[in-house]
C-alpha cells in the first residue's frame, strides 16, 4: 500500500510539474561478486525527477534490487548537460531493502551517471552504482 501511494504522489507531482523526467530501471550487471550470493539482474523500477533549480532535482522510485526485493528511494540528483545531448551527474540518497548488504533497514546509496537524449525526449542512462558491491545498471529516460 505505501509503494503504491507513493507512485500516485508521485505521478500528482508530474500533473503540475515541468522540466520533469520519468526513468524507468531495465537491467543491471554485477561484477565485484565477493560471495557465492546470486545477484537479482533484472531490475524493473520506475523514478520520477523534478527539477528544483539548475540541474538539481529531488527524485524517487520504486524498482526491484540486487536481492530481488521491493525496493524505494528517495533522494537527490544533479545533472550537468553538455553539447550533443551528453550529460553526466550524479544521485544520492536513502533506500530500503540492502540490509544484507549494510545491516540496516535504510541506506545512503549513491550513483554516477552518463546519460545521452536521443529524439523526442527519449534518451538512454548508464548508472555506475558503487554502493551495490559493483554494479552498472541500464535506464531509459523520457522528458515529460
Amino acid at each position: 500500500m505505501i509503494r503504491f501511494i507513493l507512485l500516485l504522489v508521485l505521478w500528482g507531482f508530474s500533473l503540475f510539474a515541468w522540466g520533469d523526467e520519468i526513468h524507468v530501471l531495465t537491467v543491471s550487471h554485477h561484477w565485484n561478486k565477493f560471495d557465492d550470493r546470486t545477484y537479482n539482474e533484472f531490475n524493473p523500477g520506475v523514478f520520477y525527477a523534478n527539477d528544483i533549480i539548475g540541474g538539481l532535482k529531488g527524485i524517487g522510485g520504486v524498482y526491484k534490487n540486487t536481492f530481488s526485493k521491493m525496493s524505494w528511494t528517495l533522494g537527490a540528483e544533479y545533472e550537468s548537460k553538455g553539447q550533443g545531448g551528453f550529460s553526466v551527474g550524479g544521485q544520492i540518497g536513502l533506500a530500503n531493502g540492502y540490509e544484507e548488504m549494510t545491516g540496516m533497514k535504510i541506506s545512503v546509496t549513491g550513483t554516477l551517471f552518463l546519460q545521452k537524449m536521443i529524439v523526442d525526449g527519449f534518451g538512454i542512462r548508464v548508472a555506475f552504482i558503487p554502493h551495490d558491491e559493483g554494479a552498472v545498471g541500464l535506464l531509459l529516460v523520457k522528458d515529460i
